[in-house]
């Protein structure tokens, strides 16, 4: 790694991925009750009144996944980075609230954007995610030193002591993952989830400019793996690596199925079995480097 040239660039989701970022499990936990995350687990999940870290077989096996999709990744020629974890079990606080513990950093774009030369850090909206951006600071130094022309900018942190609001999201009473949702494929065209379709007003937009929006396939699995967050939706929650070919979780059959007829070469990735620490494919990948220039894609207003 330290005899490549670094270069910090991304435009899209869909532009040939070059440089990536991938998740480790290492050490999470089951965060204690907050009031962001109160709001976001389902009142029949079987996380409820649970927290604590995560059992050694269920993150050794998560991290096997993980390291074994590294591992196809770096064989077609992408180079792949990993996080530090750091010691998530244990208590945090600030001078407003203090969390029994934190999370862990198996999904970094949760934390990282890729906007141009520039990479984003968001500010975390959960209490136990508040430190969360320190497992990335070391790869974002050795980037900013490498590339000359990468800026790093972080959000301001809010104090997060203030009472959480209630938002109704129609078709979607725990909204958590826009990529379980919305996933763009190439250029003009989009996977939608059919039980959160699109405003009409959004579609608008896309069709105006030549967009196709296609219902995802329907998910392969009834329910989600135990103790995790997510939707069985997940099943849309894809990595695409350019725009002809995709990653797609092993045993979604039928969303690999879609996306093979609708042109694109799918790599079946198991992963499922890490679903729980954060997420699916691109939840668990950051996109450091893609080929690709700014473009804009909404000529029609």
């Amino acid at each position: 790694m330290s005899d490549e040239k670094i270069i910090v660039n991304s435009w899209n989701e869909w532009d040939p991925l070059k440089h990536v970022i991938v998740g480790k499990a290492d050490g999470t936990c089951i965060p204690a009750p907050e009031p962001a995350l109160d709001a976001k687990v389902p009142e029949d999940s079987d996380m409820r009144g649970k927290f604590g870290p995560r059992t050694k077989d269920t993150v050794d096996k998560a991290n096997q996944l993980l390291d074994d999709f590294s591992d196809i990744l770096r064989k077609r020629g992408i180079i792949v980075d990993r996080p530090d974890p750091i010691d998530f079990n244990q208590k945090t606080s600030t001078p407003d609230w203090e969390a029994e513990t934190m999370f862990g950093c198996m999904p970094p774009r949760d934390v990282l954007l890729t906007v141009g030369n520039e990479i984003l850090e968001a500010t975390m909206s959960y209490r136990c995610r508040w430190f969360e951006y320190l497992c990335y600071r070391p790869l974002l130094k050795k980037y900013y030193n490498s590339d000359p022309n990468m800026r790093h900018e972080s959000a301001p942190k809010p104090r997060l002591n203030h009472r959480v609001h209630a938002v109704n999201f129609p078709g979607d009473p725990y909204p958590i993952h826009i990529d379980a949702t919305f996933t763009p494929i190439k250029e003009g065209l989009i996977i939608n989830n059919p039980q959160r379709r699109l405003p009409k007003e959004q579609r608008k937009l896309f069709e105006n400019n030549g967009w196709e929006i296609v219902d995802s396939a329907q998910p392969a699995h009834n329910e989600p793996p135990p103790l995790c967050y997510s939707s069985t939706w997940l099943s849309m929650n894809v990595l695409v690596l350019d725009s002809k070919t995709v990653c797609v979780e092993k045993s979604e059959i039928y969303q690999a199925e879609q996306l093979d007829k609708l042109g694109m070469e799918v790599l079946p990735i198991e992963l499922r079995d890490a679903y729980a620490f954060g997420g699916g494919l691109h939840c668990c990948t950051a996109d450091v480097y893609r080929e690709g220039e700014l473009k804009d894609y909404f000529p029609k207003q």
